[in-house]
């Protein structure tokens, strides 16, 4: 969807969120500490892959997320959650897949986005 035209010369422009705490500690030093700039890394290297079917297990989600064989998953946790629409019971899968590197999470994004 990123730089996706939406009429009357306008283009939808997605990017990562950057909360206000850490957008002003990187205005207040322009640079992160060592330990800030870790977790940056690590939450950038994270996906989240929702609606996926309850009948994928983890071996399958990590064989279809093993790309190339140099995107490697140092995470991944499969959870399920059941959720009440209307009387009726929706079951749903979801993951969190941690990448060893962040342009390893970005390619993952782009190829199944």
């Amino acid at each position: 969807m990123n730089k996706k035209n939406i009429g009357g010369g306008q283009f939808l422009i997605v990017n990562y969120h950057v909360s206000k705490k850490d957008a002003e500690l990187a205005q207040g030093s322009r640079t992160l500490d060592p330990i800030s700039q870790n977790l940056t890394k690590t939450f950038n290297s994270n996906i989240y892959v929702k609606f996926i079917p309850d009948n994928v297990t983890e071996e399958q989600l990590r064989k279809k997320f093993t790309f190339a064989e140099d995107a490697k998953i140092i995470s991944l946790k499969l959870n399920s959650s059941v959720k009440k629409i209307n009387d009726v019971e929706v079951k749903s899968q979801y993951a969190y897949i941690m990448y060893d590197t962040v342009a390893n999470a970005q390619r993952a994004i782009q190829r199944f986005d």
